[in-house]
């Protein structure tokens, strides 16, 4: 039998027992004299059991367990089906003769209460299996998040001292070289150091936002936001605050993203973008949208990744990080087109410290 049938099948039985329940009544009333006394004490202890394996059939079909465990659950109802019978006929069989409706009676009633505790037992021995199989799953999860947070406090360590350092020293010493001698190839040099310099500020910003959220407290929108455009160079950029509101964040990591949201918009709208932080009115959660040109409906879904850029001259790290910072909080994040046409980030599933 396919193992998606198990349910239905156990299901069915259920119902085929129901019928025969049925039938017996039926026969037990017409029929006087009848000598089938344990009857009515047959009915009330197997009809709940009957019920139970008409709706376990159809809460198996509908609950988390994988179809992969139901030939686990089946070979527990087949076995305490087949063993009740087997065992109650014979006790019977030693008390008494057994006429035809006893034998279905017993029959039925040993299915009911057999099959019914084989598919508990069966219910419970797998998901104790699968609780098992989750719980190994989440350690080698841990493990795996613990290696992968040494790995990158590692990153991080080399890219802040071991790069760092010596581009000081060779900054340093380019400005000596200046007053030593003039040269149009020291300009150069000097954007080659800035270059690099703006490669590892953005390259320690992704490896932060990359780190798992030890824990979140409520912060205020606004403020946040406030903080994080005095952080850029905005030029003769305007930010404007629609509303605020106090979320469960992260403060540093939340500051990233804005940071990152506001030099997006500033790069591609130019320095007199205004960009508009507030509360979405459906939903938790808030937005950030700007005038500039917007992005282009065939970008969408790759402006989130590492490296792209429609720009030569920028990194493409801005919009991977803000991805990141949503990932950590298990936020959501769209982006589409304002009323301007501008750029419009909207960010969901935020909890707030009322949820």
């Amino acid at each position: 039998m396919s193992t998606e049938r198990w349910p239905y099948a156990i299901a069915g039985t259920g119902a085929l027992l129901s019928l025969t329940l049925v039938g017996e009544l039926f026969v037990y009333v017409s029929v006087s004299g009848m000598p089938y006394s344990g009857f009515p004490i047959g009915i009330l202890t197997s009809v709940p059991f009957v019920i139970g394996l008409v709706y376990g059939g159809y809460w198996l079909a509908d609950s988390e367990l994988p179809s992969e465990r139901y030939d686990q659950v089946g070979r527990w109802w087949v076995g305490g089906t087949i063993g009740m019978i087997l065992l109650v006929l014979v006790v019977n069989i030693q008390i008494q003769p057994l006429s035809t409706i006893l034998v279905v009676g017993t029959v039925r009633w040993s299915a009911a209460i057999g099959g019914g505790a084989g598919l508990l037992m069966g219910i419970l021995q797998a998901q104790a299996i699968l609780r098992g199989i989750e719980a190994e799953k989440a350690r080698k999860q841990r493990q795996q998040a613990e290696r992968e947070r040494d790995n990158l406090e590692e990153f991080t360590r080399i890219v802040s001292h071991d790069l760092q350092n010596p581009l000081h020293v060779a900054q340093g010493n380019l400005e000596l070289l200046r007053e030593d001698c003039e040269s149009p190839r020291i300009d150069t040099i000097e954007r080659a150091h800035d270059r690099m310099s703006t490669i590892i500020e953005r390259t320690l910003t992704l490896a932060r936002a990359s780190r798992p959220i030890s824990e979140t407290g409520p912060v205020d929108l606004a403020a946040v936001a406030e903080r994080s455009w005095e952080m850029i160079e905005s030029a003769d950029a305007t930010l404007q605050r629609e509303g605020t509101q106090t979320i469960c964040a992260d403060s540093d990591a939340l500051q990233h993203l804005f940071e990152n949201v506001f030099r997006n918009a500033i790069e591609h709208g130019g320095d007199e973008v205004t960009v508009r932080v507030g509360v979405l009115e459906t939903g938790a959660g808030f937005y950030v949208e700007d005038d500039g040109p917007g992005i282009p409906d065939a970008d969408r879904e790759q402006v989130f990744e590492s490296g792209y850029s429609t720009a030569p001259e920028n990194l493409g790290f801005g919009l991977s990080i803000v991805r990141r910072v949503v990932q950590r909080h298990e936020w959501e994040i769209t982006v589409g087109e304002n009323d301007d046409g501008g750029a419009r980030f909207e960010i969901r599933g935020v909890e707030t410290p009322d949820d």
